[in-house]
Formats: C-alpha cells, structure tokens, sequence
C-alpha cells in the first residue's frame, strides 16, 4: 500500500487528479481521519492547497471541492474571464472555504515613466517570442524595437499570451489595477515581471507596493 501511494507501478495518474487531492488532504489531516498509510510529519498540519489553472479543466475541480483557485493569467489570459466566472458558479463550501476565492497571477511591471516601461517590457515579450519559436535563450536585456525582431504572426501569437499584462508608470498602473480588479474582483493577485536588470526588478516591485498602498 505504501509502494502504491508512493506511485510505484504502472499506472497512469493523469485521470486521477482529484483522487491525490483528496489523499493529500488526508495526509495533512488530522489523525482520525487517516487509512492505513499515514505520512510522517505531515499528520495533522492541514496544509492548505490550492488549485492552479491555466484553463477551464481545473476549475470545476477548484469550485467542486470547494478549494481556493489561482489562475496562471501571467501566460495564459485567454480564458482567464470564463475560468472565474465557472468556479464561481461552481463553487461549493467545504471544510475549507465558505466562499469562493479567486487569485490571479499576472505581469506587472512599474517603472519611473511609460516609456522606460515598455522598453524594459521587451524582455518579456522576448521570452514569448522565444516560447512561440520554441526556442530557449532565458532573459534577454530589453530592446528598443521588437518589431525588427519578430514576424508579425509571431507578435500576435506572442501577445495573446501577455494581453492581460499591466505595464507603465505609476499614476498608469494604478488605473490599470483598478480596471482589471473592478472586471475580476480577485481576492488576491500574485505580481510577477520579467526585467533583466535585477536593480531595475526590484525597483518595479516597490514601485508596485507604493501604488498598493495608495489605493
């Protein structure tokens, strides 16, 4: 029983998502609740989990065991609007959760003025443009025009994966977090950037925790 809960075998896990999640609850759970293979020292420190999605087929899952869901907008935005809208529909109260709760992962990138923001934003549109040619090059210092760079379906593929990004100066990101939360009325949102100067990196994150703060 051990060996099978470790994944020893044959079998393919892909069809049982919800089952693990379900035994790692119980792992995590309280003595009473246990079967015959209990894991040391997991027992009885109910880790929360979190269900992360990139689409729409984890999120009847997140609403259906009444788990917190976080979406990976950050490089999928496509269906970022649906997938809040059906676990909210879905959403079911557990011994986890009364209410629903949204977090979202996205690009936010704050510099000093609106131009130095989208040009330290050309790494990111790099490294999707890498994604999109299947390519690996990792951070690319920023460029000044990455229309000379890629083609135009390689742009539009690119961006479809970046379309939900904030990006400019302070006063901009702040109305930008303002709209994107008055649409998704996230409970959390998990910042991210790709800037290839880690001075620069750091200096946007405070940037981003002045315009938090502010609001």
């Amino acid at each position: 029983m051990t060996a099978l809960a470790l994944r020893r075998g044959q079998r393919d896990v892909s069809q049982e998502f919800e089952g693990d999640i379900l035994e790692l609850q119980r792992y995590f759970g309280d003595v009473q609740g246990q079967g015959e293979v209990r894991v040391y020292p997991a027992l009885g420190l109910n880790v929360p989990l979190y269900i992360l999605g990139s689409s729409t087929e984890s999120v009847f899952l997140a609403g259906r065991l009444g788990l917190p869901y976080a979406f990976a907008a950050h490089f999928a935005p496509r269906m970022l609007e649906m997938a809040v809208e059906i676990y909210r529909n879905e959403f079911k109260p557990s011994t986890v959760l009364d209410q629903p709760y949204v977090m979202i992962c996205n690009n936010v990138l704050v510099a000093d003025s609106q131009e130095e923001a989208h040009f330290l934003a050309s790494t990111q549109q790099q490294l999707f443009w890498d994604l999109v040619r299947g390519v690996s090059r990792g951070m690319q210092p920023p460029v000044p025009d990455m229309d000379a760079l890629w083609t135009i379906q390689e742009k539009y593929a690119a961006n479809s994966m970046m379309n939900a990004s904030l990006i400019g100066d302070k006063v901009s990101i702040k109305a930008q977090l303002i709209g994107f939360q008055a649409k998704y009325q996230a409970d959390e949102l998990i910042a991210i950037n790709y800037i290839f100067d880690e001075e620069k990196q750091l200096k946007s994150y405070s940037l981003l925790k002045e315009v938090v703060e502010g609001l």
